[in-house]
């Protein structure tokens, strides 16, 4: 239960950090920013979930 919650808090920041960085960068919209933040993140977190099965 406990180590859910935090995979599920460190998926939150790092979603929330690519956006930030994307957004004063790059000068995206915030709405975009955080729609390829999270694409960038469900690979990520995918990537390492079958890195991790291996």
């Amino acid at each position: 239960m406990l180590k859910t919650i935090a995979i599920e808090l460190i998926k939150a920041l790092t979603l929330l950090g690519i956006a930030y960085l994307l957004f004063k960068t790059f000068n995206f919209s915030l709405i975009a920013a955080t729609l390829i933040s999270a694409i960038i993140c469900s690979i990520i977190f995918v990537l390492v979930k079958n890195f991790h099965r291996q």
